[in-house]
């Protein structure tokens, strides 16, 4: 019987994992739980890892030692109840090993979350509330027809154009990865970084948090938004300067959605907080309460497969694991 190390911590289990889910993770093999990792030596971590078939992580997950990856003779599978597999060493990748993702369950809901935000702040909702009367209320623009721009075109990223098409918005697409035959095929207009910000009404940021985009939009590349644009990064603060936008936005020429901030979370009196046109939540963009046991039910079926012989649904690669967020 093959053997299934759970190596999600207690927390994570418990947010992520039903008991039909449980029920369906045993039917596949021996689960072998490690509720608590962290008070492991690394003989006792080790011992774990080399026993098993497979492995389930996620979030918070304690990673094997290098010394342990290179022993590892038995693992066919380590499934990942979550986005970024950066937490995991990429010498798995190099060995062999299957290495997949969830991240496909979480774009959609963060997808939701740009379209939610877009709408919000074209229509200045929040300068809206508490208004006796809209006499005075500021002007408000529709979704319908506005030009969008995505920095990074990856799952969420493609998730959002998906959500987009229905208000027939032009899309364009800043991705120094994206093909032109994936570009016609999903309906997006290839462009540089200048062109994107400057060309659309809802700018959104999908780009991975390594060191090639970090601060990426900074003073210069705020200036070429357009009066009343709006602004979403629900990818990586660190993409973004904070001192510059947050001038930025002082000013009122720009509004913005916010949910992830570089630091993360910002001070209780940043001034960020304080500004009327932007919506500041707390990285809560990603799985909803109800749709948390999806990432858990990806992983399930990914150890299904690939102990089956299946060809894993969404497998990393060496590029596509170099790509991804830290």
């Amino acid at each position: 019987m093959p053997r299934i190390l759970c190596a999600l911590p207690a927390r994570t289990w418990e947010r992520i994992m039903t008991a039909e889910l449980a029920t369906e993770l045993e039917e596949l093999g021996e689960v072998v739980p490690c509720p608590q990792p962290e008070v492991l030596s690394e003989s006792e971590y080790a011992a774990l890892w080399l026993a098993a078939d497979a492995v389930l992580t996620g979030w918070g997950v304690r990673p094997p030692d290098a010394q342990t990856v290179e022993r590892l003779e038995r693992l066919r599978i380590v499934a990942h109840a979550a986005g970024s597999v950066r937490t995991l060493p990429r010498r798995l990748l190099e060995r062999g090993i299957v290495v997949t993702t969830a991240r496909s369950a979480i774009a959609r809901t963060v997808a939701e979350y740009c379209l939610l935000s877009a709408i919000l702040l074209l229509r200045r909702h929040c300068e809206h509330l508490g208004r006796a009367s809209a006499a005075d209320a500021p002007a408000s623009e529709t979704l319908f027809g506005k030009p969008v721009g995505l920095v990074g075109f990856g799952c969420v990223g493609r998730c959002f154009r998906d959500l987009l098409r229905p208000f027939d918005c032009p899309v364009r697409v800043h991705d120094p990865w994206l093909s032109p035959v994936e570009a016609e095929a999903a309906g997006v207009i290839p462009c540089g970084l200048g062109e994107t910000l400057g060309k659309s009404r809802v700018v959104s940021l999908h780009a991975p948090d390594i060191p090639e985009t970090r601060g990426m939009i900074g003073t210069r590349q705020l200036g070429l938004l357009q009066d009343g644009a709006v602004l979403i990064n629900s990818a990586r603060g660190r993409l973004v300067d904070t001192a510059a936008l947050t001038e930025e936005l002082a000013s009122g020429r720009i509004r913005a959605a916010l949910d992830v901030t570089d630091p993360e979370p910002l001070p209780l009196d940043h001034a960020l907080r304080r500004l009327p046109n932007v919506l500041l939540t707390p990285h809560i963009a990603g799985p909803t309460t109800d749709d948390l046991p999806e990432l858990a039910r990806l992983a399930i079926t990914e150890i299904r497969r690939c102990l089956a012989g299946e060809v894993p649904l969404h497998p990393m690669s060496l590029e596509a694991y170099d790509r991804m967020s830290f």
